[in-house]
């Protein structure tokens, strides 16, 4: 198994189709793969089940599993949220995105 392919996500299209939502390591680019599809690196899609992907290449069979994220106990900031802020508040010196200028 290729380990640099990377499980962000699945889902069922509205006409009831699993399709998923892969990566490789390092890259932007997102591979959007359904059953029966042939991934870049040459790996078949065989499965798309809600937290895994089963892929096939050359005879062998491997899988993609959602990596868990971090869960941090109740009145714990976490140590950094999704936008990169590192659990911490603006300093009263940062300049907001958004400044009102009215």
């Amino acid at each position: 198994m290729d380990g640099r392919w990377r499980l962000l996500g699945t889902y069922v299209d509205s006409g009831g189709r699993s399709r998923a939502l892969l990566t490789l390591e390092g890259q932007a680019d997102v591979v959007l793969a359904q059953v029966g599809d042939r991934l870049p690196s040459g790996h078949e899609v065989v499965d798309v089940l809600p937290e895994r992907v089963l892929l096939s290449k050359d005879s062998q069979r491997g899988e993609l599993v959602l990596r868990p994220t971090a869960r941090t106990e109740p009145g714990q900031m976490p140590s950094e949220d999704r936008f990169g802020a590192m659990g911490r508040p603006p300093s009263a010196d940062t300049d907001p995105f958004n400044k009102d200028s009215r």
